[in-house]
């Protein structure tokens, strides 16, 4: 089997009154085979630990669509620069939010187990704020992630696929070298 894969992406900022505003998006594909013993198994196929045998390949997918607001790159940049404490205390914000969605879940089909792969797909809903200490050389970080994973609603049972809350705060400090 020949793997494909294919991406696009894309990124925009415009410019004139809405200047620091920018938006980015990316799409990725995928259709490949995986090795046997390698798609989440639910013991109903007829390799050795029950798992697939003979998987046929199958496509995913995937992509995000993210959008911010950098003050000083925006049309207040000046005013926040020339103001008190307080403006350039929020002169280096960021303000960014993002939406992503993948197949990242995949399992044995319960039809055909032995050739047949399921994908699941994973949503992620961030909102966000970076401050930039130093131009891009010092960053802080400050994300909360809204994690959906899809159920089975039909064969929920057998799967024992269900939502996990796996959302995400995230702190970090960036040092770029």
């Amino acid at each position: 089997t020949n793997a494909t894969r294919q991406a696009a992406w894309a990124m925009y900022k415009p410019m004139g009154p809405v200047r620091g505003w920018w938006m980015r998006s990316e799409w990725g594909y995928q259709k490949d085979r995986t090795v046997p013993g390698s798609v989440g198994s639910l013991l109903i196929g007829s390799g050795p630990n029950g798992e697939q045998s003979a998987p046929n390949p199958f496509s995913r997918q995937g992509w995000y669509v993210s959008t911010g607001y950098k003050l000083n790159e925006s049309v207040f940049a000046d005013r926040l620069s020339k103001g008190g404490f307080f403006n350039r205390l929020f002169e280096p914000v960021e303000f960014a939010f993002r939406y992503e969605e993948f197949q990242n879940i995949i399992q044995e089909d319960l039809v055909n187990p032995d050739i047949r792969s399921d994908q699941f797909k994973t949503t992620v809903l961030t909102a966000g704020v970076n401050y930039y200490i130093s131009s891009y050389k010092y960053r802080v970080q400050v994300n909360y992630m809204l994690v959906n994973e899809q159920d089975d609603d039909v064969n929920d049972a057998v799967r024992l696929l269900r939502e996990v809350k796996n959302n995400v705060f995230i702190f970090t400090y960036q040092v770029h070298f």
